[in-house]
């Protein structure tokens, strides 16, 4: 059973901050990471913002390797007994603890449709899915804040491709992603 000093739910961003900061007041003390994604913790602005304007894959990671942490990668916390100070993964590994921070971040909304065409753009993965589509002749609608977030998604894509719209979404789609309150579909001229 893994023990820790200091166990972290979560390998985000938050988690790297943190980490950082126990190693600036204790730089002995174990820590380990719970994380679902397969990847140690990286940072997200770049995967919308720099990594389109070519700036170096290799730049989003968060270094936690030069901390002596431990990283227990694609497992979920499933059972949190704080009494006992215990967390269990979805594997059935239990870890003890001195110290707990939840870290978990976020979830964004699914729509009830195209789980298989929509890239919800939260993770390193779906960032490398993207860009291997961008690769191919697609079109492609940008549901969100604003396209203006992915500068150069049309980069190596035909001039047919650079300009995304909604034509290949079908009518009850559009209608649900027009009525939906978390999303805005911009249009193209």
């Amino acid at each position: 059973m893994p023990n820790y000093a200091y166990l972290i739910i979560g390998s985000g961003m938050t988690s790297a901050a943190a980490i950082g900061g126990i190693r600036e007041v204790d730089r002995a003390g174990s820590i380990g990471v719970i994380g679902a994604e397969a990847h140690p913790p990286y940072d997200r602005p770049p995967l919308s913002k720099g990594l389109w304007k070519d700036k170096p894959f290799e730049s989003i990671w968060r270094k936690t390797e030069d901390n002596a942490v431990t990283l227990h990668l694609e497992k979920t916390a499933n059972a949190l007994d704080p009494r006992n100070k215990r967390v269990t993964d979805d594997q059935g590994t239990t870890y003890t603890y001195d110290k707990l921070l939840l870290a978990t971040g976020c979830t964004p909304r699914r729509l009830s449709f195209g789980d298989d065409q929509i890239i919800y753009f939260r993770t390193v993965d779906d960032y490398q899915r993207l860009r291997g589509l961008t690769e191919h002749d697609g079109h492609f609608a940008v549901i969100g804040p604003s396209p203006d977030r992915f500068p150069r998604i049309s980069r190596g894509c035909p001039p047919s491709s650079r300009r995304p719209s909604h034509a290949g979404i079908n009518a009850p789609a559009l209608r649900a992603v027009r009525s939906a309150r978390f999303a805005r579909l911009r249009r193209w001229p």
